[in-house]
């Protein structure tokens, strides 16, 4: 059954109830919802913009002294600077539709790629996950 714009079945002309299209855009988008993206989908999304070149000082992908300092604060330091914003980096990085789930994995593929070696078998950086632990 395809809608037309004005609620009608394009074949059948018989008007659709709103209640039933509302119901199946609620059940897809909770199912999208409950998508939690790797780190470097993330990453790839949302943070290579600055972090893929350094603008603003942001700590580069790959660049292992940009990120051993930073790591030396502590993952939890890192996670709170992610999704509350410090410096010249916005909250969840200017998107506050990302997870925090996402944003930690985020946080752990760049930490990996950047050769901090304790993150670099963590499987929340490389595995999708369909529900959300927040």
């Amino acid at each position: 059954m395809m809608p037309s714009r004005f609620g009608l079945d394009a074949r059948s002309g018989k008007r659709i109830k709103r209640s039933s299209i509302m119901g199946l855009l609620l059940l897809a988008g909770a199912v999208g919802a409950a998508e939690i993206r790797t780190g470097e989908e993330v990453y790839n999304a949302s943070c290579a913009g600055c972090h893929a070149s350094g603008v603003l000082q942001a700590p580069r992908l790959g660049d292992n002294s940009d990120w051993s300092k930073r790591e030396r604060q502590g993952i939890e330091v890192l996670l709170s600077h992610a999704v509350k914003g410090f410096k010249n980096m916005p909250a969840k990085g200017g998107n506050p539709t990302i997870k925090d789930a996402e944003i930690e994995n985020a946080v752990i593929y760049m930490l990996a790629k950047s050769g901090i070696a304790r993150y670099a078998q963590k499987p929340a950086s490389t595995q999708s996950s369909k529900t959300d632990p927040q």
